[in-house]
């Protein structure tokens, strides 16, 4: 039996026009991580047991984000050549979920400020 991801969002201009929604997705098999990486340090974080290009859910999620000289980025492995600052949570649902230039299995976080950070990952996939 298919699982299923439940999500929803809301924003809101000050003074304007606001945003929400919510839904479902359906997954064959979910994946969640936690990590904590401390401060100046890199990890390496196995977010799915086996290559996959079928994501339609990802999820990550910080403690902090640090600061705008010192931030936290991911990238899809050590040979990525572009990191991406990490400095909101991040959302991605359907096809958006499986833009990674990769197949995904790893992503690499680095950690350059001057706290520990938990980041926590969620990954929904089909079969």
């Amino acid at each position: 039996m298919a699982e299923q991801i439940e999500w929803s969002f809301s924003a809101t201009a000050v003074n304007g026009p606001s945003l929400s929604g919510s839904g479902a997705t359906p997954v064959d098999v979910y994946d969640k991580t936690s990590v904590l990486i401390d401060a100046g340090k890199f990890a390496d974080v196995d977010i799915l047991p086996n290559e996959s290009t079928a994501v339609t859910v990802v999820v990550i999620k910080a403690d902090q984000y640090g600061t705008p000289h010192k931030f936290i980025t991911y990238k899809q492995d050590k040979d990525d050549a572009s990191p991406v600052k990490l400095d909101a949570p991040v959302i991605m649902l359907g096809a958006t979920a499986s833009r990674f230039p990769k197949k995904l299995t790893t992503l690499r976080f680095t950690n350059d400020t001057d706290k520990p950070v938990t980041i926590q990952i969620l990954i929904g996939r089909n079969a």
